[in-house]
């Protein structure tokens, strides 16, 4: 049972973190989530009954599917395996970030990942970037230097056979899992991630 008043004692900070992982939902899904989540203003203008009809299913079906995590419900780490890292790496610095500010700014590094890759058109990837900072955003923090996150992003989860599997998408409405990512275009991307949140 939801009951979508409950939403409304929320502060908004909160509210953002759980928007985050619909965002991601709507990135992953695709159609018509992703359309009422483009067409939002903001977090506040959002009919929250009819995204949430729309929002639970997407993780539903996905862990359904797979409840081992062994294939497609690995697509549900789109954004957490450097999200993850920030959140570790803030955590360490005694400045703590919200899982859902970390998750939305390893979104946006893995987005450019999947574009420098080629694996993702420009036209999706401007999207993705244009929804999360106008829902999501803006981040004002101060990243670390991209080396700084190796040992974060060594101890991942998803790690296997000494290597990362990443989680990204190839459009929107799909995504691949278990990608192996050169570092130089991880870097890369960390680089760029700090030019859009930089304070």
């Amino acid at each position: 049972w939801i009951d979508t008043s409950f939403l409304k004692t929320l502060p908004q900070d909160e509210l953002i973190v759980g928007l985050t992982e619909v965002v991601k939902h709507a990135i992953l899904s695709g159609g018509t989530l992703w359309q009422m989540i483009t067409n939002a203003k903001d977090a506040n203008s959002l009919d929250w009954h009819s995204v949430l009809e729309l929002n639970t299913p997407v993780k539903q079906k996905i862990v359904e599917a797979d409840p081992q995590e062994r294939d497609v419900r690995k697509t549900l780490n789109f954004g957490h395996t450097i999200g993850h890292a920030l959140e570790s790496h803030f955590m360490g610095t005694g400045y703590a970030i919200s899982h859902g500010k970390a998750v939305a700014m390893g979104m946006l590094a893995e987005a450019r990942i999947a574009s420098q890759t080629g694996l993702m058109g420009n036209e999706d990837f401007q999207a993705i970037i244009e929804v999360i900072e106008r829902l999501l955003g803006p981040y004002e923090v101060t990243l670390p230097p991209a080396g700084q996150l190796d040992h974060w992003l060594s101890g991942d989860k998803k790690k296997s056979k000494g290597r990362i599997g990443y989680s990204l998408p190839e459009r929107i409405g799909l995504c691949r899992w278990d990608l192996a990512v050169e570092q130089e275009i991880v870097e890369e991307s960390l680089n760029w991630l700090s030019t859009q949140v930089r304070r």
